[in-house]
């Protein structure tokens, strides 16, 4: 269950003056990449799962991950990414949830971009994935071909926090 108190916060965070779920579905990327790094942030901080309940229990996940699929901007990647990436790091279940919205070949895409930022998410996220509990969301990432890009993500120069989470989401495998 949810505690009221996660609830009253992302009830807040959606409803108050600026709408943050209708900033979510705007037109105006400004507005969009906003909204979205602030329901980053929220997650980011979460020290429960019950604030990932909560987003998840309010309908955001489906958008979140349409997010991570707007063409040329990598920003809006980023943010994405973190969210859901943060919703994964508490339940299996709430990881079946960003799976079930067709998650992991968008990030196992993701492994591919220009920025490193949102390269660095998308193996935080399949990392999560792997590492949920669950066996068959490890195979997913796998069968999906994320071993590869993964490995080569491993050569050329990184900063020492790149390489720490390549290292630990293949350890997830």
């Amino acid at each position: 269950t949810v505690s009221k108190e996660s609830v009253e916060f992302v009830r807040n965070l959606l409803f108050k003056k600026r709408p943050k779920s209708a900033m979510l579905m705007s037109h105006d990327p400004k507005a969009r990449h906003d909204s979205m790094r602030d329901f980053r942030n929220l997650l980011a901080n979460a020290r429960t799962p019950h604030t990932a309940q909560a987003v998840i229990q309010a309908g955001l996940v489906p958008r979140f991950v349409e997010l991570l699929q707007i063409d040329n901007n990598p920003s809006l990647h980023f943010e994405a990414g973190w969210a859901l990436t943060n919703i994964m790091a508490f339940t299996t279940e709430q990881t079946k949830v960003v799976i079930d919205e067709g998650a992991i070949p968008i990030f196992c895409r993701l492994l591919a971009s220009d920025n490193d930022d949102v390269r660095e998410q998308a193996v935080h996220a399949l990392g999560n994935i792997a590492g949920s509990g669950d066996l068959t969301h490890r195979n997913q990432v796998l069968e999906e071909g994320a071993m590869m890009p993964l490995l080569q993500l491993l050569n050329g120069h990184l900063k020492l926090s790149m390489l720490r989470t390549r290292t630990w989401a293949l350890s997830n495998f």
